[in-house]
C-alpha cells in the first residue's frame, strides 16, 4: 500500500510522501503483509519502536492515555468500537461497541463544554466523531461508557478528524474536504 505517488524505484519523486517497504516480516508472524515506514524527507522522522497491534483494527484515532495504554477508536460499520490498549502488547483491555449503524472516526480528549448547555460537562471526556452519522459521542475515559451525544454539521456533513484545544476552548474537526471546523 503506497501513501503517495512516488515509486519504488524512486521514492524522492515526491518528497513529502511516506514510502513503505518490505523488511523485518519476521517480527510479524503471521503478519506476511506487513510493510514498515522506512522514508520520508530525510532526517523527517526516527522509528522508535514497533509494537503489535490487531491487524483487522480499521484504526481512525488514537490518544495516549497513560505510558502503558492508548485509546483508539476503531471504524467500520457493525464493528466501530472505543478500546484502550496496551502498548507494549497490543491487547484490547477495554472496549465499548457502538451501535451498527455507526462508523467510528477520530477522538480526541475535552475538558467540558462539548455539545449544547444542557449536555455540557466540566469533566475531561474523549469525544468520538462518526463518519456520515453526525453524531459525536461523549465518552467517560475511564469506564469507556458514552455519557451521551450530540448532532454537529460539517461542509459536507461527515467527520473525520479531531482535536481539542483546551487553552482556547475549541475543538477542530475535519471533514475530508479543505474545511477546518471550529466547535
Amino acid at each position: 500500500q503506497q501513501s503517495c505517488h512516488a515509486d519504488d524505484e524512486n521514492p524522492s519523486s515526491d518528497p513529502s510522501c511516506l514510502v513503505e517497504k518490505d523488511g523485518h516480516d519476521d517480527e510479524y508472524e503471521g503478519h506476511e503483509d506487513t510493510k514498515l515506514a522506512t522514508f520520508t524527507s530525510p532526517g523527517t522522522y526516527e522509528l522508535l519502536e514497533i509494537v503489535p497491534h490487531d491487524p483487522k483494527a480499521f484504526t481512525q484515532g488514537l490518544e495516549k492515555k497513560n505510558a502503558t495504554h492508548m485509546y483508539e477508536s476503531v471504524g467500520m460499520y457493525k464493528q466501530s468500537s472505543i478500546r484502550i490498549v496496551e502498548i507494549a502488547t497490543g491487547k484490547v483491555v477495554q472496549e465499548t461497541k457502538l451501535a451498527d449503524n455507526y462508523f467510528a472516526e477520530g477522538i480526541s480528549f475535552w475538558h467540558g463544554a462539548a455539545g449544547t448547555s444542557s449536555e455540557r460537562s466540566p469533566k475531561k471526556e474523549l469525544i468520538l466523531l462518526t463518519w456520515k452519522e453526525t453524531t459525536a459521542f461523549r465518552i467517560d475515559p475511564d469506564t469507556l461508557e458514552i455519557l451521551g451525544n450530540f448532532s454537529y454539521s460539517t461542509s459536507n456533513l461527515e467527520g473525520w478528524g479531531i482535536a481539542c484545544d483546551n487553552v482556547n476552548k475549541r475543538l477542530y474537526v475535519t471533514d475530508g474536504t479543505q474545511f477546518l471546523h471550529t466547535w
